[in-house]
């Protein structure tokens, strides 16, 4: 999470980089899962979407769209 931080553009070029695409949900499921990983604070630092749901959330941290 620490390297997009919630731009698209970046993390989409990231992705490229790698030479993949990345599911938004898969990505969030494991920003979710890791040991330290610390909900209130991603949501403090990076900010959560106007709909208060879990898709939402993932392509809104995860989503290349811009």
């Amino acid at each position: 999470m620490d390297a997009p931080a919630g731009d698209p553009a970046l993390l989409a070029r990231l992705a490229t980089a790698y030479g993949a695409a990345f599911d938004p949900s898969v990505l969030l499921s494991y920003t979710l899962l890791h040991v330290y990983s610390d909900l209130p604070w991603y949501l403090r630092e990076v900010g959560a979407p106007a709909r208060e749901t879990l898709p939402a959330l993932a392509e809104t941290w995860f989503g290349t769209a811009g």
